[in-house]
């Protein structure tokens, strides 16, 4: 099974052969994702990422619905 997950693009570096990279949020962590197929997000933006490569734009509220999905509180509910 594939997993994407989403996070906020926070800073976005001058972009080279093959590649935009980006530093990406994910909560409390933050790593380095290509952008190259999505080359007009901008800093601020949700993207859901997969293998180190940003997939797809969303929008905020889907990633809220997304966040309170996965929150602790609501693990177990049915």
């Amino acid at each position: 099974m594939c997993v994407a997950m989403p996070g906020r693009i926070i800073s976005i570096d001058a972009p080279s052969t093959g590649a935009i990279w980006s530093q990406v949020e994910f909560g409390d962590r933050i790593l380095k994702v290509n952008l190259v197929m999505l080359p007009d997000v901008e800093i601020g933006d949700h993207v859901l990422v997969h293998s180190g490569y940003a997939i797809r734009s969303v929008p905020r509220q889907v990633v809220d619905e997304s966040s309170a999905l996965s929150s602790p509180d609501h693990q177990g509910a049915a």
